[in-house]
């Protein structure tokens, strides 16, 4: 995997790189495959190199509650954009469209062709409906007082206080339960925007081939309960834990790395036992899953349902089927 150095423009802010061509997008619920799916298609072609599409993926040192993609997995394909962000670094929507431009750049002028994997719908709608989501990150001072203040008693509050203050219509928008959405948030106004609906306005979109991969509901959620047994039983997500506290971070952040390590603390101080971590983890995921299949279904409405009952083989060979002519995967 790579650690992804994001591009300055002429006057060394964050800037983006023109792609040339349509892209192939994996997406789809957690636990449904895409990486299998992605890495098979990878090795058939052998010019290809994945993005990481997964909001929580792109975190630092929280590989195993998100079940980011491991080297044996990969087997040899390179994987751009996942564990470079720090955890308690503010990381953007906006920060994604840029990095991951960067990247379908990068991967086209050195000949090879990038494919797109991940299930955060709202990253990949505002890469594929070029969305304007203003300037990346704020100044430095703002956004570093903003972040020593969320980390307070009560001080996630008064920045949604702000927040709710200068944009009423925000709290249909913003998660105000999460800090970097909320300071982010407070970034666009701080822009220059009326509003953070106005915003989302409308950049150059990025043309590609999507790809929606379906699992029967039953089979989903075993493979989730199978996931979060094994990041229990062998104590994986435990190390994960340890070794993030150990570099300094509080449950807040921690717990902002995705599901899991919620009921990984709780397990640890003796407040559950092992089987009630892995029934509540696999319970919220269970929930996060269904949430994504409604997602894309109401967002992702033209791309290809691929069904994942005969395996990944088939799948592989349906996207390589169907996105031969559109990008060019097969020449």
């Amino acid at each position: 995997m790579e650690i992804c150095a994001r591009p300055l423009d002429a006057h060394g802010r964050p800037g983006t790189v023109p792609v040339s061509s349509p892209v192939v997008v994996i997406a789809g619920p957690t636990a449904v495959g895409k990486t299998a799916v992605a890495v098979a298609v990878a090795s058939q072609i052998g010019n290809v190199e994945l993005i990481n599409a997964d909001s929580r993926q792109v975190r630092r040192g929280c590989s195993v509650a998100t079940c980011a993609a491991t080297e044996e997995q990969l087997g040899g394909v390179r994987l751009h954009l996942s564990g470079y962000v720090g955890l308690s670094e503010l990381y953007s929507v906006w920060d994604w469209v840029r990095d991951c431009k960067a990247a379908m750049a990068r991967i086209e002028q050195a000949g090879n062709i990038p494919l797109i994997v991940g299930g955060t719908g709202l990253f990949l709608e505002a890469l594929l409906s070029g969305w304007s989501l203003g300037a990346g990150a704020g100044a430095p001072p703002t956004r570093s007082s903003r972040s020593v203040l969320a980390q307070e008693p009560g001080g996630l509050a008064q920045l949604v206080s702000e927040l709710l203050a200068r944009d009423p219509g925000a709290a249909e928008i913003v998660d105000v339960r999460n800090p970097r959405r909320v300071i982010r948030a407070l970034e666009q106004l701080d822009a220059g925007f009326p509003s953070v609906g106005n915003a989302r306005g409308i950049e150059t979109r990025v043309a590609a081939v999507p790809f929606l991969l379906e699992m029967e509901r039953s089979l989903n959620d075993s493979i989730i309960y199978s996931r979060a047994k094994q990041m229990i039983q062998d104590g994986s997500l435990l190390l994960e834990i340890g070794a993030l506290r150990a570099q300094g971070f509080g449950e807040a952040e921690i717990c902002s790395g995705g599901i899991g390590y919620l009921e990984g603390m709780a397990l640890q101080e003796g407040q559950i036992s092992a089987a009630e971590a892995v029934e509540r983890i696999a319970r919220r995921t269970r929930k996060y899953a269904k949430a994504q299949r409604t997602w894309f279904r109401h967002h992702l409405k033209d791309a290809t349902p691929v069904p994942m009952g005969d395996g990944v083989a088939s799948a592989a060979g349906m996207v390589l089927a169907h996105s031969a002519g559109p990008r060019a995967l097969i020449n």
